[in-house]
């Protein structure tokens, strides 16, 4: 399984759209989240589907055209047995899929922090944040743009770029890793430039399951289109899942038309 992290500062624009979802084919990832879509109404999710094969999630809630959206992309190779409802936390900063694939219950949740830590709300976000942990998941990953350095001196090179390790209560309460330090304690990994500011906000979390499965980790350089750049991590080559092309997500998960409202921002591949 590899899973790639990706900020992608909007989908509405054709030409961009393309040009993302080109090097997303290119990557040929098994998961990819996408934060910032900026995919607000329902009727959105056609942009993605027009460029994708696969099966896909999403959170809109509270997004604009300018700000927020999230969404999980499955390669069309995949596909993945889903054990309940994804789940979207109503702020829109979280979406959550549990699944099982190859005998593996795998729970993936993608991460969009606040970018500013004005108020009591946001600087508490992840202090207050309830995402429901599913009791079979062995696998978990936790991925997304938080925000926030991890350390303030490695994490960024100018004191103003990137708050503090605002998410490491979530961390430490789902007991996980950074995968990125895992394997490069003294890199900087920087994932977000902006004029002269750099910092690393973007990041792979995952749980002691893990850890021992890691081939590396990544920081892609070549992506197009965006201020931020995705963290790619790659699980361990004999672990790698290399499953039939989805056909809808299987007969026996949910479908949209079947669980609104609390499945909006579910389509399957083509549904």
């Amino acid at each position: 399984m590899d899973i790639v992290s990706y900020n992608v500062n909007g989908l509405n624009g054709d030409q961009r759209r393309q040009s993302l979802f080109r090097w997303i084919e290119r990557a040929g990832a098994d998961l990819v989240l996408l934060q910032e879509t900026h995919l607000a109404e329902e009727s959105d999710e056609d942009k993605i589907d027009e460029c994708w094969s696969g099966d896909f999630f999403t959170n809109q809630l509270n997004a604009t055209t300018h700000r927020m959206g999230l969404a999980i992309l499955v390669h069309p190779r995949l596909t993945l047995n889903l054990l309940e409802p994804p789940f979207l936390h109503p702020s829109g900063r979280v979406l959550s899929i549990v699944f099982e694939i190859q005998d593996h219950v795998w729970q993936v949740v993608n991460v969009y922090g606040p970018s500013e830590h004005v108020t009591p709300a946001d600087r508490d976000f992840f202090r207050n944040l309830d995402v429901p942990r599913h009791p079979l998941a062995e696998k978990i990953v936790v991925g997304g743009d938080f925000n926030c350095v991890t350390d303030r001196l490695l994490d960024r090179n100018n004191s103003t770029t990137g708050f503090a390790f605002l998410e490491g209560e979530f961390v430490n309460d789902w007991g996980l890793t950074d995968a990125y330090r895992l394997l490069h304690p003294t890199s900087h990994g920087y994932t977000f430039t902006r004029n002269n500011a750099m910092s690393r906000l973007d990041k792979l979390y995952i749980n002691a399951d893990l850890i021992p499965l890691v081939d590396r980790v990544e920081v892609a350089t070549d992506a197009p289109e965006s201020d931020h750049m995705p963290v790619r991590l790659y699980v361990h080559p004999h672990d790698r899942l290399h499953a039939k092309r989805s056909e809808r997500a299987t007969e026996a998960t949910w479908r949209r038309r079947e669980c609104e409202p609390e499945c909006r921002g579910w389509r399957t591949a083509r549904d």
